[in-house]
């Protein structure tokens, strides 16, 4: 069975979309819309999400010996 997605940039309807929409707009408000802030608050963020794993990972492989 195949499926077929059809985009319709004009669908806000997506109650998955509105919420994405949503967030967006109050990320960028949390930084006055500032487009270098707003990125090197990404790049913080994925920082610390690979310092996490990366803590986890060797955690992991400790317990399993």
């Amino acid at each position: 069975m195949t499926s077929t997605f059809i985009y319709d940039p004009n669908n806000w309807e997506d109650p998955v979309m509105q919420e994405l929409h949503w967030l967006r707009e109050e990320h960028a408000k949390e930084f006055n819309y500032d487009v270098h802030a707003i990125a090197m608050d990404g790049e913080t963020r994925g920082k610390a999400v690979r310092e996490e794993w990366q803590r986890q990972k060797i955690e992991h492989e400790a317990k399993s010996g």
